[in-house]
């Protein structure tokens, strides 16, 4: 009869010998790319970020003792993420409504943290993130109504706007040369500005389907050159609009499963050349635009292995071109590349309270 030590101890040989058959016979690299040979490739698939152990690291000897002995690692899963961005000091946040908090991958420094457990600016259900060239970070919350403003450490600075101003916020994103916050009220049906000093300017929009008007409008994008694109959600649209909320164009409008409809659109993002990305969750992929809405590409499928997303949520794109797409039933971020961006920044991070 086996005891359970007994059992461990079998359980860890096995997985020991698991562990040094993949480093002597590791998997060759699957190169995705998007669209597929022979055209030349605009987007390829890097990675999956999982957990905490994803950045900093799970050493093979410390695992088996760890089991053999009964011991256990600290390893904090994704639960069920919707906004994603990447920080001008390489750290990937995630706005995780299952954690109800901000999950902080610090890639450069191999640390994992939270965002939004402290005694004051505690989150809820968060939902939409942006973030500055400062580090300063703005995430809406579902359930408190509010958009809370954290420093780049991750201390609570302030909300936006006085309690009961908003419905329901969800998308964020910031302009940083021009100083604005755009935060997208869905149960409202418009989008409000900001400056980054946390003074409202305008608020735009009303329930409808004309130009400038929205039915449970959901996420915001700002382009390099000041544009800002807005996911019309229950209108199956995307509407641009100038910096100051001067309407520009659209297109959608009705719900179809052919390529450059929509059927459940969500994120949205624009790269360094002004390609906007939709995320639709119904499709479980992402289609490319130019800005006057003519399709150029799409990539992504449902499923879990690489390459695919499964009821995908948010989207970030990072002046370099890295981008990250939240995939909630996969539990996971997906990291891919547009490949006309240059090298990334090497700019350090500041610290974070580790968890």
């Amino acid at each position: 009869m086996i005891t359970r030590p007994g059992v461990r101890a079998c359980f860890a040989l096995l997985l020991y010998g698991s562990l040094l058959a993949g480093c002597r016979h590791g998997a060759v690299p699957i190169d995705i790319v998007w669209p597929p040979p022979p055209d030349p490739p605009r987007i390829r698939y890097l990675r999956a970020i999982r957990a905490s152990s994803d950045v900093e690291g799970l050493r093979r000897r410390n695992l088996v003792i760890d089991i053999l002995l009964g011991g256990e690692q600290k390893i904090y899963v994704i639960k069920k993420p919707y906004g994603v961005v990447k920080d001008p000091f390489g750290r990937v946040l995630v706005a995780d409504t299952g954690w109800g908090k901000v999950l902080v991958f610090d890639i450069p420094n191999k640390k994992f943290g939270f965002i939004g457990d402290g005694p004051t600016g505690t989150l809820s259900k968060p939902c939409g993130i942006a973030t500055d060239k400062d580090g300063t970070l703005y995430v809406s919350d579902l359930v408190l109504h509010r958009v809370y403003v954290y420093d780049k450490e991750g201390h609570f600075k302030y909300a936006l706007g006085k309690e009961g101003r908003f419905g329901q916020p969800v998308g964020v994103a910031v302009d940083v040369e021009r100083r604005r916050v755009y935060v997208v009220d869905m149960k409202k049906h418009q989008f409000a500005i900001f400056d980054t000093d946390g003074r409202e300017i305008k608020t735009i929009g009303k329930r409808g389907r004309g130009k400038g008007e929205f039915n449970y409008p959901s996420n915001v994008a700002v382009a390099p050159n000041g544009d800002v694109y807005l996911v019309d959600s229950f209108n199956f649209r995307v509407q641009r609009f100038d910096s100051d909320g001067k309407f520009l164009n659209l297109w959608g409008g009705r719900p179809g499963n052919l390529p450059g409809m929509f059927a459940r659109p969500k994120g949205v993002a624009v790269d360094r050349d002004g390609h906007v990305y939709v995320v639709d969750a119904a499709f479980h992929n992402v289609q490319v635009f130019t800005p006057e809405g003519r399709l150029l590409l799409s990539f992504g499928s449902i499923g879990t292995g690489l390459g695919h997303f499964y009821l995908p949520a948010g989207i970030d794109i990072t002046p370099e071109g890295d981008i990250f797409v939240s995939s909630q039933l996969n539990r996971r971020v997906d990291v891919l590349r547009y490949l006309g961006g240059p090298k990334s920044s090497s700019t350090p991070p500041p610290s974070i309270g580790k968890h």
